[in-house]
Protein backbone atom coordinates (compact mmCIF):
# COMPACT_ATOMS: atom_id res chain seq x y z
CA UNK A 1 0.00 0.00 0.00
CA UNK A 2 0.80 3.70 -0.39
CA UNK A 3 0.38 6.55 1.91
CA UNK A 4 -1.30 9.40 1.55
CA UNK A 5 -0.10 12.64 3.71
CA UNK A 6 -1.92 15.78 4.25
CA UNK A 7 0.50 18.88 3.72
CA UNK A 8 0.06 21.25 7.42
CA UNK A 9 3.63 23.62 6.22
CA UNK A 10 5.66 23.97 3.20
CA UNK A 11 9.25 25.10 3.20
CA UNK A 12 12.33 26.56 1.18
CA UNK A 13 14.75 28.42 1.01
CA UNK A 14 13.82 29.31 -2.77
CA UNK A 15 10.68 27.93 -4.10
CA UNK A 16 11.82 27.44 -7.65
CA UNK A 17 14.24 24.81 -6.97
CA UNK A 18 14.04 20.93 -6.24
CA UNK A 19 11.68 19.75 -3.63
CA UNK A 20 11.34 16.78 -1.33
CA UNK A 21 9.60 15.28 1.52
CA UNK A 22 11.80 17.51 3.74
CA UNK A 23 10.10 21.23 2.25
CA UNK A 24 6.80 19.31 4.48
CA UNK A 25 5.14 19.30 7.78
CA UNK A 26 2.17 16.50 6.86
CA UNK A 27 -0.06 14.11 8.89
CA UNK A 28 -1.01 10.83 7.98
CA UNK A 29 -4.25 10.89 5.94
CA UNK A 30 -5.05 7.57 4.55
CA UNK A 31 -4.09 4.24 2.82
CA UNK A 32 -4.33 4.02 -1.08
CA UNK A 33 -3.70 1.79 -3.46
CA UNK A 34 -0.59 2.54 -5.53
CA UNK A 35 -2.92 2.60 -8.57
CA UNK A 36 -4.22 5.70 -7.64
CA UNK A 37 -1.52 7.84 -9.01
CA UNK A 38 -2.67 6.12 -12.52
CA UNK A 39 -5.85 7.10 -12.05
CA UNK A 40 -6.17 10.81 -11.63
CA UNK A 41 -4.59 13.76 -13.66
CA UNK A 42 -4.06 15.51 -10.53
CA UNK A 43 -1.51 13.26 -8.91
CA UNK A 44 1.56 13.99 -10.59
CA UNK A 45 4.91 12.28 -10.39
CA UNK A 46 7.41 15.24 -7.85
CA UNK A 47 10.19 13.99 -5.86
CA UNK A 48 11.76 10.50 -5.78
CA UNK A 49 13.83 9.57 -2.05
CA UNK A 50 16.21 6.10 -1.74
CA UNK A 51 12.64 3.98 -1.07
CA UNK A 52 9.96 6.34 -2.32
CA UNK A 53 8.50 7.96 -5.01
CA UNK A 54 6.77 10.94 -4.58
CA UNK A 55 3.56 11.99 -6.09
CA UNK A 56 1.77 16.07 -5.60
CA UNK A 57 -1.84 15.78 -5.00
CA UNK A 58 -3.19 19.16 -6.23
CA UNK A 59 -7.16 20.24 -6.90
CA UNK A 60 -8.73 18.16 -9.34
CA UNK A 61 -8.87 21.83 -11.49
CA UNK A 62 -5.27 22.35 -11.31
CA UNK A 63 -2.82 21.32 -14.49
CA UNK A 64 0.72 21.61 -13.24
CA UNK A 65 1.95 21.37 -16.85
CA UNK A 66 0.37 25.04 -17.55
CA UNK A 67 3.23 27.06 -18.21
CA UNK A 68 0.80 30.13 -18.74
CA UNK A 69 0.46 30.17 -15.03
CA UNK A 70 3.47 28.56 -13.27
CA UNK A 71 7.00 28.09 -15.89
CA UNK A 72 7.90 25.24 -13.69
CA UNK A 73 6.55 21.90 -13.11
CA UNK A 74 8.56 21.97 -9.92
CA UNK A 75 7.14 25.27 -8.55
CA UNK A 76 3.78 24.38 -9.48
CA UNK A 77 3.67 21.45 -7.65
CA UNK A 78 5.51 23.07 -4.53
CA UNK A 79 3.16 25.66 -4.71
CA UNK A 80 -0.30 24.00 -5.86
CA UNK A 81 -0.07 20.76 -3.45
CA UNK A 82 -2.41 20.14 -0.50
CA UNK A 83 -1.28 16.54 -0.07
CA UNK A 84 1.61 13.61 -1.20
CA UNK A 85 0.91 10.14 -1.99
CA UNK A 86 4.10 8.36 -0.71
CA UNK A 87 4.57 5.28 -3.00
CA UNK A 88 7.18 2.50 -2.21
CA UNK A 89 9.77 2.29 -5.03
CA UNK A 90 8.68 -2.02 -5.21
CA UNK A 91 5.50 -0.47 -6.12
CA UNK A 92 6.22 2.16 -8.27
CA UNK A 93 8.45 -0.54 -10.26
CA UNK A 94 5.19 -2.76 -10.25
CA UNK A 95 3.03 0.33 -11.68
CA UNK A 96 6.27 1.15 -14.26
CA UNK A 97 5.30 -2.15 -15.55
CA UNK A 98 1.47 -1.75 -15.80
CA UNK A 99 2.52 1.75 -17.66
CA UNK A 100 4.93 0.43 -19.88
CA UNK A 101 6.28 3.00 -22.96
CA UNK A 102 4.20 6.01 -24.11
CA UNK A 103 3.97 3.98 -27.61
CA UNK A 104 0.93 6.02 -28.56
CA UNK A 105 2.69 9.57 -27.79
CA UNK A 106 5.76 11.09 -29.63
CA UNK A 107 8.46 12.30 -27.29
CA UNK A 108 10.54 15.27 -27.70
CA UNK A 109 13.19 15.79 -25.16
CA UNK A 110 15.74 18.60 -25.11
CA UNK A 111 18.05 19.88 -22.54
CA UNK A 112 19.26 23.52 -21.62
CA UNK A 113 21.89 25.63 -19.84
CA UNK A 114 20.54 28.71 -17.70
CA UNK A 115 19.51 31.62 -20.48
CA UNK A 116 18.95 28.96 -22.80
CA UNK A 117 15.75 30.42 -23.90
CA UNK A 118 13.92 26.51 -22.58
CA UNK A 119 10.82 28.24 -20.63
CA UNK A 120 10.40 30.36 -23.92
CA UNK A 121 10.71 26.75 -26.31
CA UNK A 122 8.70 25.07 -23.61
CA UNK A 123 5.94 27.50 -23.85
CA UNK A 124 5.79 27.80 -27.59
CA UNK A 125 5.42 23.41 -27.60
CA UNK A 126 2.09 24.00 -24.30
CA UNK A 127 0.45 26.11 -26.95
CA UNK A 128 0.24 23.44 -30.00
CA UNK A 129 -2.41 21.39 -30.02
CA UNK A 130 -2.85 17.93 -28.50
CA UNK A 131 0.92 18.54 -26.47
CA UNK A 132 1.58 18.83 -22.89
CA UNK A 133 4.83 20.47 -22.71
CA UNK A 134 6.78 19.66 -19.09
CA UNK A 135 8.86 22.15 -18.03
CA UNK A 136 11.27 21.24 -15.69
CA UNK A 137 10.30 18.34 -12.99
CA UNK A 138 13.01 16.75 -10.46
CA UNK A 139 12.26 13.73 -9.73
CA UNK A 140 15.10 12.35 -12.02
CA UNK A 141 17.27 14.61 -10.24
CA UNK A 142 16.52 13.45 -7.01
CA UNK A 143 17.26 9.67 -8.67
CA UNK A 144 20.68 10.66 -9.76
CA UNK A 145 21.80 12.35 -6.28
CA UNK A 146 21.00 9.70 -4.48
CA UNK A 147 22.37 7.18 -6.49
CA UNK A 148 25.66 9.35 -6.65
CA UNK A 149 25.54 8.85 -2.98
CA UNK A 150 25.58 5.65 -2.61
CA UNK A 151 22.14 5.26 -2.32
CA UNK A 152 20.58 3.27 -5.03
CA UNK A 153 22.73 0.05 -5.96
CA UNK A 154 24.18 0.46 -9.61
CA UNK A 155 22.17 -2.44 -10.55
CA UNK A 156 19.03 -0.88 -9.76
CA UNK A 157 19.91 2.84 -11.08
CA UNK A 158 18.35 2.47 -14.87
CA UNK A 159 15.60 0.01 -14.02
CA UNK A 160 15.36 3.44 -11.63
CA UNK A 161 15.39 5.94 -14.29
CA UNK A 162 12.96 4.22 -16.75
CA UNK A 163 10.15 3.66 -14.49
CA UNK A 164 10.30 7.49 -13.52
CA UNK A 165 10.36 7.92 -16.98
CA UNK A 166 7.04 6.06 -17.73
CA UNK A 167 5.47 7.61 -14.71
CA UNK A 168 6.17 11.23 -15.79
CA UNK A 169 4.36 10.29 -19.26
CA UNK A 170 1.52 8.46 -17.62
CA UNK A 171 -1.29 8.75 -19.47
CA UNK A 172 -3.50 11.89 -18.99
CA UNK A 173 -7.33 10.96 -18.86
CA UNK A 174 -8.93 14.25 -19.60
CA UNK A 175 -6.21 16.12 -21.77
CA UNK A 176 -5.94 15.46 -25.24
CA UNK A 177 -1.95 14.36 -25.82
CA UNK A 178 0.01 13.10 -28.60
CA UNK A 179 3.25 14.82 -27.98
CA UNK A 180 4.99 14.88 -24.40
CA UNK A 181 8.03 17.58 -24.55
CA UNK A 182 10.22 17.49 -21.63
CA UNK A 183 12.80 19.92 -20.65
CA UNK A 184 15.35 19.00 -18.45
CA UNK A 185 18.35 21.18 -17.11
CA UNK A 186 21.93 19.85 -18.86
CA UNK A 187 23.56 17.95 -16.46
CA UNK A 188 24.46 14.68 -14.89
CA UNK A 189 20.71 13.86 -14.58
CA UNK A 190 20.54 14.70 -17.89
CA UNK A 191 23.06 12.39 -19.57
CA UNK A 192 21.89 9.52 -17.28
CA UNK A 193 18.40 9.93 -18.61
CA UNK A 194 19.73 9.20 -22.29
CA UNK A 195 22.27 6.74 -21.77
CA UNK A 196 19.04 4.62 -19.94
CA UNK A 197 17.36 5.49 -23.01
CA UNK A 198 19.87 4.12 -25.64
CA UNK A 199 20.39 1.09 -23.19
CA UNK A 200 17.16 0.09 -23.59
CA UNK A 201 17.03 0.34 -27.48
CA UNK A 202 15.25 3.82 -27.36
CA UNK A 203 15.78 6.17 -29.93
CA UNK A 204 16.99 9.04 -28.32
CA UNK A 205 18.03 12.40 -30.26
CA UNK A 206 18.62 15.10 -28.15
CA UNK A 207 18.48 18.81 -28.46
CA UNK A 208 21.02 20.84 -26.32
CA UNK A 209 20.08 24.25 -26.02
CA UNK A 210 22.65 27.52 -24.78
CA UNK A 211 22.52 30.88 -24.51
CA UNK A 212 23.53 33.13 -27.36
CA UNK A 213 27.03 32.98 -28.06
CA UNK A 214 28.06 30.02 -26.35
CA UNK A 215 27.96 27.62 -29.52
CA UNK A 216 30.30 25.14 -27.68
CA UNK A 217 27.80 24.35 -25.62
CA UNK A 218 25.02 23.77 -26.97
CA UNK A 219 22.89 24.60 -29.94
CA UNK A 220 22.06 28.09 -29.93
CA UNK A 221 18.29 28.58 -29.75
CA UNK A 222 16.77 29.90 -32.85
CA UNK A 223 19.00 26.87 -34.62
CA UNK A 224 17.56 24.79 -32.25
CA UNK A 225 13.93 25.27 -33.01
CA UNK A 226 13.35 26.26 -36.55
Amino acid sequence: MSIQVKIIYKGAYIAIWEHGTHNFFFVHERYVNPNYVLQHDNVTLQACTATHAVFAVTDTDVNVYDVAKHPFVMLAQYVESKSLVLVPLRAMYRLSEETGDPTDREIIGYGMTARSGSTLITKMFSRLPDTVAMSEPFALFHAHKWYSRGLIPEDDYPKLILALLRLQFKKLHHVSCLTLCLCCEINSQYFSILDTLQKDDNQADPVHLAPAGDHEGGVPVHEAVF
